[in-house]
């Protein structure tokens, strides 16, 4: 049996196979956009952990050099 020939005597089956593979092709796009997102945000997420790690460390420095500097002067 040809497959066209289902298509043209139902023309609503074939209109449920192009919305059908409509959806599927925008959630295998919307899984890709997504996937891709939650990297960039968790490489972003480290990022900000190494910069607050950093100035953590930079006010403990500072903050050790304003109690010796108080302490001589």
């Amino acid at each position: 049996m040809d497959p066209s020939y289902n298509f043209t005597k139902n023309p609503d089956l074939a209109a449920l196979h192009v919305a059908a593979f409509f959806f599927v092709l925008g959630l295998a796009v919307g899984w890709v956009l997504w996937s891709s997102n939650r990297r960039q945000v968790r490489n972003l997420d480290r990022e900000n952990d190494a910069i607050a790690k950093q100035l953590e460390a930079d006010c403990f420095r500072q903050s050790q050099l304003e109690r010796e500097s108080s302490l001589l002067g």
